[in-house]
């Protein structure tokens, strides 16, 4: 794509969404930071034949979440009302030129709330509007990325500064790119590809900083950690990747968030001819850290299977976080994670229940030129004693024109079983977004 000109800004300025986009569960860690090609010979250089970048999303969200108030009356209980967002995030963000191996980029978000009475931020942003289901598209503005890399060792690649980070498909550590504020870290990275087939990946980070960082006012918008992440994975060819993983998590802020996490991931593939079958399995085993006042063991499993075509996907997949029907605050979690492309798009389970949840599910995605097609379905149940949350169905639908537009419509339709008591929840989008790079 240009550089950003003037004529370009115009166009821009006139749009506004993309949205939901999901990370398919056969993705392995892959560096979304690259060097330049432009190379700068003088420090003035570095600026001056950097690049620019921008973004503009604008969003109509509709959310509805029938389950009772907190404080309403617990013999006639009250429920959320229905909350609407209109939204636009505007994004800058400039990548230097690189000199002797260093470069740096900084990237500012902001989000700006239109016809807002009936939206609620959540997490004490808007506490005048708190009986309307939530939307965490808080308005404000916040530095999302400021980083200095360097890539002078070989295969190598350190970053220091406010980062994004994504990890295999994003279920333990993710950047919530659906949300109008992405989630990113304070974190020292280091990459390694030194070896052939091998990419090791090692990140400590400082501070969390979450959807809501944009908002002083929000509860734990911005988390202090001492956070150890681990990520090596091997590409066994034609077998497929094995990826190992630990992650330590020591959350200053929330300390029931902290926990000790590793496991195994396998992703393989098999060629046939016009087609392909994609499968991952995975197992976790989860505990308490010493920061945790929780003493507790938890684990994940994960089966996925699908055929790959080059206009649609078929798959369907099982996906089991334990939980315990004794105590709260011992469940598998999950808390860096793209939570949103997980277990359905109403974010029911953003959070896992205390009782643990399982997931099986089926999706389908289509392809015909610029229009893309998604669909979902899922089967909700708890994982300690086998109790039926609910089912939901996700449809999507996008259509990209112009080369720097994407127009997105979607839907997430939660159906909670009434005899257990879980509430049913619905959201619907429509969103306008334009990217130039």
């Amino acid at each position: 794509m240009p550089c950003c000109t003037v004529k370009h800004l115009s166009h821009v300025f006139c749009a506004s969404i993309i949205a939901c986009y999901s990370i398919p569960s056969f993705s392995a860690y892959q560096s979304i930071y690259h060097k330049p090609e432009q190379q700068a010979n003088s420090f003035l250089d570095i600026l001056k034949e950097g690049h620019a970048s921008l973004y503009f999303r604008g969003r109509y969200e509709y959310a509805n979440d029938d389950s009772p108030q907190p404080d309403s009356n617990p013999i006639d209980p009250i429920s959320f009302k229905s909350s609407r967002a209109y939204t636009l995030t505007s994004r800058l963000a400039y990548t230097t030129a690189h000199m002797c191996n260093f470069w740096g980029l900084m990237e500012f978000n902001n989000v700006s709330s239109y016809w807002n009475k009936h939206h609620n931020s959540g997490a004490f942003t808007t506490p005048q509007r708190k009986e309307f289901t939530e939307i965490p598209d808080a308005k404000g503005t916040s530095l999302n990325q400021a980083l200095i890399a360097y890539q002078g060792l070989y295969n190598t690649q350190l970053i220091l500064g406010r980062q994004k980070i994504k990890l295999d498909n994003g279920r333990y550590v993710g950047s919530v790119d659906f949300r109008q504020t992405p989630q990113s870290f304070d974190a020292i990275t280091i990459e390694n590809k030194y070896i052939t087939g091998l990419e090791l990946f090692y990140s400590y980070i400082d501070s969390v900083n979450t959807v809501l960082q944009n908002q002083d006012t929000a509860l734990f918008a911005k988390r202090s950690n001492h956070t150890h992440l681990f990520n090596s994975s091997y590409d066994i060819y034609p077998f497929g990747t094995i990826t190992g993983y630990f992650y330590y998590i020591k959350d200053q802020a929330v300390a029931s968030l902290s926990s000790s996490t590793y496991g195994l991931r396998y992703n393989g593939a098999i060629d046939l001819q016009r087609a392909k079958f994609l499968f991952v399995s995975e197992y976790a085993f989860q505990s308490s850290n010493s920061y945790n006042p929780v003493d507790y063991n938890a684990e994940y499993y994960l089966v996925e299977g699908a055929f790959s075509h080059p206009i649609c996907d078929i798959g369907l997949g099982y996906e089991w976080l334990e939980g315990n029907k004794l105590s709260t605050g011992k469940a598998f979690m999950t808390p860096l994670s793209d939570y949103h492309i997980f277990n359905g798009w109403a974010d029911r389970f953003s959070v896992t229940p205390a009782l643990g949840l399982t997931d099986f599910y089926l999706y389908a995605n289509a392809r015909y030129r610029q229009i893309e097609f998604e669909a979902a379905y899922h089967n909700f149940h708890a994982e300690a004693n086998s109790t039926k949350f609910g089912h939901e169905i996700d449809l999507g639908l996008s259509y990209s024109f112009l080369k720097y537009y994407k127009i997105y419509a979607g839907l997430a339709d939660f159906r909670g079983k009434t005899s257990n008591n879980i509430a049913d929840s619905q959201r619907f989008w429509l969103s306008l977004s334009a990217e130039i790079a």
